[in-house]
């Protein structure tokens, strides 16, 4: 019943599509068949949310080939992670990830075969 009351009131959209105006959808699947990450904001102010394209931020990070047992499509998921994280590093682009410790902003930084997180100070 809940999904019926909502219907009206959801809209589906294509990874890429601009969701609202400062929120565009970025495909991120692998985790998920579909999954989507978001750019928030404007291009001179933006952070990358990554849902749940990363869940640790050691492992998935440092490791991006790794799988963990919850990714639907293992090595789908892991080419995205190393994929996505080598364009956020070399955008530099801010990014907000609810699975890593608080505040979870930050960046991260090619290291080698991986990346490092850098957090923002609170």
């Amino acid at each position: 019943r809940f999904v019926a009351a909502m219907a009206a009131k959801v809209s589906a959209f294509e990874p890429g599509a601009q969701v609202l105006p400062v929120v565009k959808a970025v495909a991120t699947q692998g985790h998920t068949p579909g999954h989507s990450s978001y750019e928030i904001g404007t291009e001179a102010d933006k952070v990358f949310y990554t849902g749940d394209l990363v869940h640790h931020s050691i492992i998935s990070v440092q490791r991006p080939a790794w799988s963990i047992q919850v990714d639907g499509d293992g090595p789908a998921a892991e080419a995205m992670r190393q994929k996505t994280l080598a364009k956020l590093a070399a955008d530099r682009a801010r990014m907000f990830v609810v699975h890593f410790p608080f505040p979870g902003i930050g960046q991260v930084v090619a290291n080698g075969q991986g990346f490092v997180w850098k957090p923002e100070s609170r």
